[in-house]
Order: structure tokens, then sequence, then C-alpha cells
């Protein structure tokens, strides 16, 4: 089966009319199709790996997709690719540039996962991504009573 026909066929099925609209797939979709059984295992059944192999130009954004691939997160490069993403959308160009960010523009930039690997807590996401910087956890909007109970912090 030739990967790539299979790949137009199936978008002409879906009705895809534009590279964005591959976001709202659902693997559901995928398998209702005939012919994706026999080639789901050259791609471990992970109809994002059909479609990011077969889109090699494109930079995706997993956490687009109506569910982002199971162990997404888990990989710093991913994480650090999303930030940087978010960073460019919101225009932050300077470190201090953070400190008016919240955990509610992560979620509203579709990127609770990634808030939610890291516990809710925006601070320790860019200790990790950023550790470069020493944060001043007191500028940022959203500051737990914990940080100051810390001793380093009295």
């Amino acid at each position: 089966m030739n990967h790539k026909l299979f790949f137009e066929w199936i978008a002409e099925r879906l009705e895809i009319s534009s590279i964005e609209d591959w976001y709202n797939i659902r693997k559901s979709d995928f398998t209702r199709q005939k012919g994706w059984g026999s080639l789901s295992k050259y791609y471990k059944s992970s109809h994002y790996q059909f479609i990011f192999q077969n889109t090699p130009s494109m930079q995706w954004k997993p956490w687009l997709f109506a569910q982002t691939p199971k162990r997404y997160w888990n990989s710093i490069e991913n994480r650090k690719f999303a930030v940087e993403c978010f960073s460019e959308e919101m225009k932050i160009t300077l470190i201090d540039d953070w400190y008016s960010i919240s955990g509610s523009d992560l979620v509203n930039h579709q990127l609770g996962g990634l808030y939610d690997y890291y516990k809710h807590n925006l601070l320790k996401m860019l200790n990790e991504i950023y550790p470069e910087v020493n944060w001043k956890f007191w500028k940022f909007s959203k500051v737990g009573n914990s940080k100051w109970k810390k001793d380093e912090n009295k």
C-alpha cells in the first residue's frame, strides 16, 4: 500500500481542506477507515505518527490536537518547544515578560497538559526551561503562601 496515496485518500474522506484541519482528527476517525488496520502497524497504531511522517515539512504542535500524544510531555525537548512556541505567541521577548504570565494563559493557549505536567506550578516550569535565570517568585501575579515559609525565602 502506498502510504502517501492512503494519506491523500483519507484526507479526502475526512474532508481535510487545510493542514490545520488535521488537528481536529481523532484516532477513531482513522480506525473507521478501510486500510488503516494493515497500515497502522507501520506507525505503531499512532495516527499522530502517520500524520507527522506524511507531512515532513510541517512543524506540528502536538498539544493542538484533540488529545496530546501519550507521554508527549515526558520529553524535555517537547516541553521546551511548547514554551518556545508559547513565548512567540505571547510576544515574550524579555525574561521579565514572564512575570505577567499566569497558568490561565497556558491553559488558554491549549497548554493545559503542560501546566498539569508541572502540577500547576509556573515557577517550576520556568526553572526547568530557563535554569540560568534567578527567578524572583514574588514578581509573579500569583505567589503561594508556602513560598514565603521556606527557610531560604525568610
